[in-house]
């Protein structure tokens, strides 16, 4: 019985915790995004696929792009209608600014904005004045 009672509370509290914590409010836009595709606009080549380990991880008003070969960038954005901009960039691991050019290696023009092509709960299309990449959910 004791058993039975302490499972109970456990699985309460468990439950408690978890109501209490806060929701992302970025829509579909939020969850892990894999680069599928980055395509350059001059001549239509394909220059990543979704084998060069290219993510964007979307949590509130953060996002965090990462591919296995460079560091890691934290930034925060703005996303307004089909607009996308990154504001403040950092690299990691010791939290230095950085300007846009640095994520290069990620997709990200010079100017750090992107146009939102398309945008649903699982695919993704982002264009900038370089490439259109192309996401999934993952």
């Amino acid at each position: 019985m004791i058993n039975k009672i302490k499972i109970f509370a456990l699985a309460l509290t468990s439950l408690l915790l978890a109501s209490c914590t806060k929701m992302d409010d970025s829509g579909d836009f939020g969850g892990y995004w894999q680069m599928l595709t980055m395509e350059r606009l001059a001549d239509g080549a394909i220059v990543l696929t979704k084998a060069d380990g290219v993510f964007y991880g979307v949590h509130g008003n953060t996002m965090k792009l990462t591919r296995p070969d460079v560091p890691i960038f934290l930034a925060t954005y703005e996303l307004s209608g089909d607009s996308l901009r990154l504001t403040t960039i950092y690299k990691r691991p010791y939290d230095e600014v950085v300007p846009p050019t640095e994520l290069a290696p990620v997709g990200v023009d010079a100017t750090g904005s992107f146009l939102v092509e398309h945008i649903s709960s699982d695919r993704m299309v982002l264009k900038n004045t370089l490439y259109r990449l192309t996401f999934r959910k993952y």
